[in-house]
């Protein structure tokens, strides 16, 4: 009957006829990807007056919440030598009160020398790595709405700013694209070494996403990665990250990919051929493999 009103709307979900299986952990039993989708997404209750999609992007610009998201940053300077250069990470830490810095975003500042020789340890607490959207930094709104819950549920996290991004300077020519994976590699790899029994997480937001999925079959380190809103991605046919080679939608979008040869993109189909197919990427030696599918060679 809820359907049936003015500001209501009626929620659908479109994925694979066989959709990717999920084993939590005991004592929640076994579950597909849809179903936890249905059962964590709340009512779509809408105001009326905001009947579109225009009027509600407006609505949430110019009434925006403020998400306190505090952070302490760290300025990486690239370990491999081909992408020269430094990035910043912004690393989520419990609220303090941060001084006002007009060269840093609000809520941030550096960490000193011996605070950051100091991290690292043996817990075993879950970390989340955050890509942000084209231009955009550890300060966006919805960046910080996405972090707010898992801060809260107590999981560690960190931000990778693109270079030039979230007011972080530009040291050399390399800057970034939708495709490079190289910065985000090493502070998974860093993470990595300085927590050893973390299960690492990812989060992509649009191009943050194009390159997350890419981070991840290129790096096992990742447990699982979540992409949000991302168009495609590129990978080669090599495992590389030079030239165009296939597009794979990764979790959270669609089945079907596309096989790159010569600058020709040609539709291939995985596991039943439907949108919703893919759900982990891992690259081994050309194939590409799916968990609930059986991997599929591109031809």
């Amino acid at each position: 009957m809820s359907s049936y009103l003015p500001n209501h709307a009626t929620l659908t979900f479109t994925h694979h006829p066989t959709p990717l299986s999920l084993f939590p952990r005991a004592p929640h039993p076994p579950t597909t990807l849809p179903s936890l989708c249905r059962a964590s997404t709340p009512p779509c209750t809408l105001n009326p007056l905001l009947f579109n999609g225009h009027l509600q992007t407006l609505w949430t610009a110019t009434t925006a919440t403020d998400i306190p998201i505090h952070y302490k940053r760290h300025v990486f300077s690239a370990t491999d030598p081909a992408f020269a250069g430094t990035f910043a990470v912004d690393f989520v830490v419990p609220p303090y009160a941060a001084p006002v810095d007009a060269a840093l975003p609000p809520r941030t500042t550096f960490y000193t020398e011996d605070e950051y020789e100091a991290l690292g340890g043996t817990d075993d607490t879950p970390m989340v790595v955050v890509l942000h959207g084209l231009s955009g930094g550890s300060h966006e709104s919805y960046l910080r709405a996405v972090l707010q819950p898992l801060v809260a549920a107590g999981w560690a996290a960190c931000v990778v700013n693109a270079r030039g991004c979230a007011m972080s300077a530009i040291t050399t020519g390399v800057l970034y694209n939708a495709r490079a994976t190289w910065d985000v590699r090493q502070v998974v790899g860093w993470c990595r070494a300085r927590w050893p029994l973390r299960e690492l997480f990812g989060v992509g937001f649009s191009m943050g996403a194009n390159i997350l999925v890419n981070v991840r079959r290129l790096c096992s380190f990742l447990w699982s990665v979540q992409t949000m809103w991302f168009p495609f991605f590129y990978m080669c046919r090599d495992g590389s990250d030079a030239g165009v080679g296939p597009v794979v939608s990764g979790r959270g979008g669609g089945g079907v990919f596309v096989e790159g040869g010569g600058g020709v993109l040609e539709p291939v189909e995985l596991g039943g051929g439907e949108l919703g197919a893919t759900a982990d990427v891992d690259w081994e030696g050309g194939v590409f493999t799916s968990l609930g599918n059986e991997p599929e060679e591109f031809v």
